[in-house]
């Protein structure tokens, strides 16, 4: 179960995360097991060091000891990197990975794996399946885009 964070407090994680050199990819609140988990998934150019998540883990808990009010009950922090199949998440993620694989869930369910040929100044994505299929698609209607390093 996921639930959000009060929107003035993920603005100030956010402010923070970006303060220390980090793109803050998802910040999520779950329930695993029978308890609380502050899940923050970080990039950076070149990617997530170890030490990178203990930079931002001791940033944030200190800033968690400032607002303890903001939860109920305790809770684990987990900081991670978003992995080799992170999510795209804005426009620039597509620009960034151009030329690369990504897999999405398409309108009937299924997921398709294409390639990121361009993307236009309005947020259109030029696709293209491994068959040559081309689609063009706004960003914002692209269903769960991720990376795919398999292809």
């Amino acid at each position: 179960m996921t639930s959000p964070l009060r929107p003035p407090l993920e603005a100030e994680f956010r402010k923070l995360v970006g303060g220390l050199g980090y793109q803050c990819l998802a910040l999520e609140k779950v329930r695993e097991g029978g308890r609380l988990v502050l899940r923050l998934t970080l990039d950076v150019e070149g990617g997530i060091s170890l030490q990178d998540c203990e930079t931002a883990a001791r940033e944030v808990n200190a800033f968690l000891d400032e607002h303890d009010e903001a939860f109920s009950e305790p809770f684990f922090l987990e900081v991670s990197s978003p992995g080799p199949e992170r999510p795209l998440v804005c426009l620039e993620d597509y620009r960034r990975f151009r030329g690369e694989w990504i897999r999405i869930s398409w309108k009937n369910g299924k997921k398709r794996v294409l390639c990121i040929d361009d993307v236009g100044e309005d947020g259109v994505v030029t696709l293209r399946s491994r068959e040559g299929e081309v689609l063009q698609l706004p960003w914002t209607e692209i269903r769960r885009p991720r990376l795919y390093p398999e292809v």
